[in-house]
């Protein structure tokens, strides 16, 4: 009896495991797009500042911000219409605690933003991550928190992604789109057949 029971348990967790694999694996198509990342210590529509250092810490917060966040980025847009923005934070060896919000531009609301590593590296400064988050569109604002070890207390900032171009920056992995749309294979292919005529 007892061997039955245990038999039955291997074969769900089996299977489970299965599932997601397959889940994990299976791609999603859509198109990628490099984009520029503006690091802003004032939120970019309404100015405000809610850093504890405030107005007169505005030089320093700029420059640290800027320091953190890489300039260039990239936007995943699936087919079924969600997009995810993959970004580069520098100086981690020194922060800890990142957490993001996000909103579309001229919004008033916030909305938590689960956040994962797609992969890591190194500057002049020590360790970077790279992190992708899901964004409500291309137009859109994120608030960033985060714990700065040599400051000894949370600081608080922004940033937002603009001039896209097609494709992703070659130093960059897209981990959710995987797969060209249809529609875009079908345009490369017409490019192709026009070429040869």
């Amino acid at each position: 009896m007892k061997r039955t029971v245990w038999i039955m348990i291997s074969g769900l967790f089996i299977l489970c495991i299965g599932t997601l694999w397959g889940a994990r694996a299976e791609a999603a198509s859509g198109s990628v797009y490099s984009c520029r990342i503006n690091p802003c210590y004032r939120h970019p529509v309404t100015g405000v500042i809610e850093d504890s250092g405030g107005e007169s810490a505005y030089a320093t917060g700029q420059g640290m911000v800027e320091g953190v966040l890489g300039s260039t980025g990239m936007l995943e847009v699936t087919d079924g219409g969600k997009y995810y923005l993959t970004f580069r934070m520098g100086l981690i060896d020194y922060t800890s605690d990142q957490q993001f919000q996000v909103q579309q531009s001229g919004d008033a609301k916030w909305q938590s933003a689960a956040s994962g590593v797609t992969q890591n590296g190194s500057d002049e400064n020590g360790t970077t991550a790279d992190i992708c988050i899901e964004v409500p569109s291309e137009d859109c604002i994120i608030r960033g928190t985060m714990y700065v070890e040599p400051m000894g207390r949370e600081v608080i900032y922004y940033f937002y992604p603009s001039d896209y171009e097609n494709g992703g920056p070659s130093d960059m992995k897209a981990t959710i789109v995987t797969e060209s749309s249809p529609e875009r294979k079908e345009q490369s292919a017409d490019a192709s057949q026009a070429d040869e005529t």
